[in-house]
């Protein structure tokens, strides 16, 4: 049940946005560099965040596939 809970700031996201900062004070470089930084390292709670959102998208699969629901179904029928 831990897989489904939101992820939450940690250490390493202080770190990445310490070196961000310290990139964009650079003159004239300093949003290039710090785009390549998030190129090479992406931010740790982004990271976090795209493996929650596929765990969580995956047991909805499950449950659907093992419940015989159809998800789409009941998301058009909130919608309206």
């Amino acid at each position: 049940m831990s897989d489904y809970k939101p992820p939450k700031n940690k250490k390493t996201n202080a770190l990445h946005a310490v070196a961000r900062s310290g990139l964009g004070a650079i003159p004239f470089a300093g949003t290039a560099a710090i785009e390549i930084l998030n190129r090479i390292v992406a931010p740790p709670l982004e990271q976090r965040k795209e493996e929650w959102m596929l765990n969580f998208g995956n047991a909805l699969l499950r449950l659907e596939k093992k419940q015989k629901l159809f998800l789409k179904t009941y998301l058009i029928n909130i919608s309206l």
